[in-house]
Formats: C-alpha cells, sequence, structure tokens
C-alpha cells in the first residue's frame, strides 16, 4: 500500500493534473499564490483552514473528503463535523444573489450547486435547487417572462436530471418530485416559448422522478406527467424524451399494444429531424427493452432497435465524438436483452456487455447504469436469467 502524501503534495498534484500554475488556482478561489504556496508547502500532518480546503476543492473539482483520505491527515471527530458543518454553511450561504440582478445571482447558485453535484455532494445539491426554487417565487410574481428567468429555471432541471439519473435513491426522488412541482409552478406563472419549454421539462423530470421510484400506485400520475410535457412542448427533442417517457411507463403497466402505438410515433418525430443523433440512440434504447418486454416479439423487436440506437450512436461519435455515457448505456441495454429469461437467452453474451458497460459506468460514476450491469453479471454468475427488465 503506498504511503499517504502530506495534503498540501496531494493539492499540488491535483492542480498540477488539472494543468493549472499557482496563480491560475489564486485567481480561480480568490486566495492569494502566497497562500496557495504555504497550503502546498505544509508539513505532513499540517491541516488546512475548512474555508481554504473546500474552495480549493471545488476549483480543482475534487471532493474534500477524497483529497483528506490520500493525504496523511486523520480527521478526530469534532473535525469532521466541523468540515461537515462548513459544507452546508457553504451551500447556504455562498453566492449570495445580487441585489441588483437577482436573476444572474441565481444563475450562479445553480453553477455552485452544479459543482457540489460533481464532488459528490448531493444532499447539499439539492438542497440548493430547493433553495433556489423558493427564491425564484417572488421573481415570477414581481416581474413579466424573459429568456434570462427562463434560463435559469432551465438550469435547474438540468442538474435535477443529472441527480435523478446519478442518485436514484428514494429519499432523491421525492425531493426531486418536490421540486418539480415548484418548478412546474413557477412555470405556469410565466408566459412565453422558452417558459413553456420549462414547465414541459419539469413534467417530464416529474414523469421520470415517478418512474425510477419503482412505486407502482405512482405510474398513472407519472403517466399523465409525461403527456402534458409532450403536450406542452414545441421542441423536437423535448417530445421525443416525453415519448419515451411514455413507453417506459406504459410497458411497467404492461399495455404493451400502446407502447407499440408509441412507438410509431416516435419513429415518426425521427423522421420529421430536430433532434440530435445521441437523443435519437437513446430513445432507441429505450424501446429496446420496452418493446422486448413483450414475450411474443422479445428478442427480435428489442434487437431491431439496439441496431438502430448503435446506429444513431456511431453518428453522433462521428459528428461529436465518441460519448462514453451513452456507449455505457448501449451495453448495458444489449446485456439486459440478452439477460432476460427466454427462448433465446444467452448468458455469456449478457455477462460480456455488461463487463463492458460496467468498467465505464464505474469510471463515469453513473449509478443506475452500474447497478443494472450487476444485476446482470451476478445472473450470469448464478447461471439464473433475470425474470424481468429492471426500471
Amino acid at each position: 500500500m503506498s504511503k499517504r502524501r502530506p495534503l498540501g503534495q496531494t493539492l499540488r498534484a491535483l492542480r498540477e493534473q488539472r494543468g493549472l500554475s499557482q496563480a491560475g488556482l489564486a485567481l480561480r478561489t480568490g486566495l492569494s499564490q502566497q497562500a496557495i504556496s504555504r497550503i502546498e508547502q505544509a508539513p505532513a500532518g499540517a491541516m488546512v483552514r475548512d474555508d481554504h480546503l473546500v474552495t480549493i476543492c471545488e476549483a480543482l473539482g475534487a471532493r474534500p473528503r477524497d483529497v483528506l483520505d490520500q493525504s496523511a491527515v486523520s480527521l478526530d471527530s469534532a473535525a469532521s463535523r466541523r468540515l461537515d458543518h462548513y459544507l452546508m454553511w457553504r451551500v447556504r450561504q455562498a453566492i449570495r444573489p445580487d441585489t441588483v440582478d437577482l436573476v444572474a445571482g441565481l444563475s450562479r447558485q445553480v453553477a455552485f450547486a452544479e459543482q457540489l453535484r460533481k464532488m459528490g455532494h448531493t444532499a447539499e445539491a439539492l438542497e440548493r435547487v430547493r433553495a433556489i426554487t423558493i427564491q425564484l417565487r417572488p421573481v415570477v410574481t414581481g416581474r413579466p417572462c424573459d429568456v434570462e428567468l427562463a434560463t435559469v429555471l432551465l438550469e435547474a432541471d438540468d442538474l435535477m436530471a443529472a441527480l435523478t439519473i446519478e442518485h436514484f435513491t428514494g429519499e432523491v426522488v421525492r425531493v426531486v418530485e418536490g421540486i418539480c412541482r415548484e418548478m412546474a409552478a413557477l412555470g405556469d406563472g410565466i408566459l412565453g416559448l422558452d417558459a413553456s419549454e420549462c414547465l414541459a421539462r419539469a413534467r417530464i423530470r416529474l414523469a421520470e422522478a415517478y418512474l425510477v421510484s419503482g412505486e407502482r400506485r405512482l405510474l398513472a400520475p407519472g403517466l399523465a406527467a409525461s403527456e402534458q410535457g409532450s403536450t406542452l412542448t414545441r421542441v423536437p427533442e423535448t417530445r421525443l424524451h416525453a415519448l419515451g417517457a411514455r413507453a417506459a411507463i406504459l410497458r411497467r403497466l404492461g399495455r404493451h399494444v400502446t407502447v407499440e402505438e408509441i412507438a410509431e410515433q416516435i419513429d415518426d418525430e425521427v423522421r420529421e429531424g430536430g433532434v440530435t443523433p445521441s437523443s435519437v440512440s437513446l430513445v432507441h434504447q429505450g424501446l429496446s427493452i420496452n418493446l422486448a418486454a413483450r414475450p411474443a416479439s422479445r428478442r427480435q423487436r428489442g434487437h431491431e432497435r439496439l441496431g438502430l440506437a448503435q446506429d444513431a450512436y456511431e453518428r453522433s461519435a462521428a459528428a461529436y465524438g465518441a460519448d462514453t455515457h451513452m456507449l455505457s448505456l448501449l451495453h448495458r441495454s444489449r446485456a439486459l436483452l440478452y439477460a432476460v429469461a427466454g427462448p433465446d437467452c444467452d448468458l455469456e453474451a449478457a455477462r460480456a456487455s455488461a463487463e463492458q458497460g460496467l468498467a465505464l459506468a464505474m469510471a463515469g460514476e453513473w449509478r443506475r447504469t452500474a447497478l443494472h450491469c450487476q444485476l446482470v453479471l451476478d445472473a450470469a454468475q448464478q447461471r439464473q436469467p433475470l425474470t424481468e427488465f429492471p426500471t
């Protein structure tokens, strides 16, 4: 086991990995270059001030506790609590809205919450988004719609999407559901295309939150939310995601004939154009599972859609470069198709795809994809096919 370095050396190594000079890090953190130098040269066992440690880690895109784990620093319970309390204080107090331009201040708070998400502080990120929606209430009622205001809502919605996908615990789903309701109510108070899109996306996000909750009683309201999102949006890309969410919920409800109808609508949307290849790949992946859930057509229909998903991904990669997240999802979908019990179940093929998907998902910290791949690997190891497709 390698010997742990002094904390200052760990921070210096991270800075150099990011290609930053001490002056560049000082500019990002607001600390002086001399302060950065002193911190990096601190002897083993020396502790950095809580606020300086968190500020530097944020600028380097690292988690404070991970940095401490890599360093020759041991936190007693009091120091650990102090760091936790400081992080929470930072969430509640940092980057307050400007008194002159409230919307610009809220936008910076969204950016700060996004940094918290990347650092792994899920609860703190959700706390910040919830606070943003509360602060938006008087803004919505006190000023007419403009693009800047709608953009803040859309940025917050993108952040919630990432949190829902990456951390799909019951508690996260409940919090995201509440925030979505708040955002939808805010959107109702704004007129204009951008605001309508915000409301549509909030409804779709609510539908996805209901779906990943795994609770059957939430499927009906989730279906209604996805239908509302599809009706409200004027953007083909958003409508495609709404249809994909509807298909997934209908599959869970056992309404396979309606899933077929939704698949035809999705094909019409794709033919009409106006959607990116990555979105086409993603929706075909979802259909590969949702159509395959019907036993009579499981493998054939599923693999037809997965082939279309692969083609769309290759077009996207050729135009925009490789997307490891999308590639991990492709491997996961292929693994699930082979792993579910049926006449042509192939656990070896499922295992091979799951191993590739799991490696990519672990590297990118995509928890939901990693969990599905691990389910397939466990099934392959036990030589017992899955009985149904997971949510």
